[in-house]
């Protein structure tokens, strides 16, 4: 095979660039590979048990929250009351709520708009 055109002369030190890798450390014979050893407080009270137990502990407290919601639903409360009584954020409420619908919950019609004072009320009646 014939060269039609030679490459041109490079300086070799260009060509070839240092790719730095932290966990290589030192210089020539004194070149080591550095493997940091793992944490002792990575695995430090984690248990199969422990995660289990959280996890289950998890559950039933949403458990509880999500029955204390239902029992304020059919009384009628509001978004607000709910957030109180569970410790969620009104947010939260909204989004269970929503969720609920989505799976095909039946929860009861809750009205919409300003609720208005049972004095009032009893006002306007007379």
């Amino acid at each position: 095979m014939r060269i039609k055109r030679e490459l041109p002369k490079t300086d070799q030190r260009l060509v070839t660039k240092t790719v730095h890798d932290n966990r290589f450390l030192g210089e020539g014979i004194n070149t080591y590979i550095h493997k940091p050893s793992p944490s002792p407080m990575d695995d430090f009270g984690q248990s199969e048990n422990t995660k289990e137990n959280a996890s289950r502990h998890k559950k039933q407290e949403m458990e509880r929250r999500h029955k204390i919601m239902k029992t304020l639903l059919e009384a009628g409360a509001t978004d607000a009351e709910i957030a109180a009584a569970t410790g969620y954020s009104n947010g939260t409420v909204r989004k269970i709520l929503t969720q609920w619908r989505r799976a095909g919950v039946e929860l009861p019609d809750r009205r919409r708009g300003r609720k208005k004072n049972e004095k009032e009320g009893k006002k306007e009646s007379n």
